[in-house]
C-alpha cells in the first residue's frame, strides 16, 4: 500500500510517499480503508520535531530520539471497515467510520482497536467532514468551554466563534466545527 513516510525530522520534503506492508489487523481490530484524513498542526510539530518551549527533549523521548518511531503521519481519518480481527463485534464489514489513531492515518490502510477512538459516520455526513471531526470538533469544543464566560446566545455566540477562529489560525477545522456547535440566533 501506499503511504506518506517520514524516516526523519526535518521540513515539508522528508515525507516522501512509498510503498510500505498492508497492516492486518489484531483480534480486537479493524482494517480500515481510508478515504479522508487531515493534516493538522499535531502533524506538522511531530515531522518536524517542532515542540514548544522546553518539551523538546519529552517530545523526543515520545516521538524517537534520533528518528520517528512511528514513520506515517496522520491522526484524523475517515474510511470504510475492510476487515477485522476475530474478536471484533462492534463493526461489520462495509461500514463507513471516523476517527483518531495516533498515529497512521497518512496511508492506504490503518488498523485501530474496535473500542478505540473510532465510531460509525453519521447519516448525510461526507468522508471529508468526518476526517476533520476529531482534531477540529474537539479543539473547537475546548475553546467553546472557554468562551463559557459568555452567555451562548446570538451576540456572544458569534463573539464566541470569533474567539476560536483567532485561536484557532491557521487551522480551519476548529472554527469551521465551532460554527456549526455555536447556535448563532433563529
Amino acid at each position: 500500500m501506499k503511504a506518506a513516510v517520514y524516516t526523519r525530522y526535518g521540513p515539508p520534503d522528508v515525507v516522501m510517499l512509498k510503498e510500505i506492508a498492508k497492516p492486518t489487523p489484531a483480534p480486537d481490530e479493524v482494517l480500515v480503508e481510508v478515504h479522508a484524513t487531515t493534516v493538522t498542526t499535531a502533524d506538522w510539530r511531530m515531522r518536524a520535531s517542532e515542540f514548544p518551549g522546553g518539551l523538546w527533549l519529552p517530545g523526543r523521548l515520545m516521538t524517537g530520539l534520533w528518528r520517528p518511531r512511528q514513520q506515517v503521519l496522520g491522526g484524523d481519518f475517515a474510511g470504510v471497515v475492510v476487515a477485522k480481527g476475530s474478536k471484533t463485534t462492534e463493526f461489520e464489514l462495509g461500514d463507513g467510520v471516523y476517527g483518531f489513531t495516533g498515529h497512521g492515518a497518512h496511508a492506504e490502510y490503518l488498523t485501530i482497536r474496535a473500542s478505540g477512538a473510532i465510531a460509525p459516520i453519521p447519516d448525510g455526513m461526507s468522508m471529508t467532514e468526518a476526517a476533520a471531526l476529531p482534531f477540529g470538533a474537539l479543539a473547537a469544543l475546548v475553546f467553546l468551554r472557554d468562551a463559557q464566560l459568555f452567555k451562548l446566545n446570538t451576540r456572544t455566540g458569534r463573539q464566541a466563534v470569533a474567539k476560536v477562529g483567532r485561536l484557532a489560525e491557521p487551522s480551519g477545522g476548529a472554527k469551521s466545527a465551532a460554527s456549526r456547535l455555536v447556535p448563532l440566533g433563529k
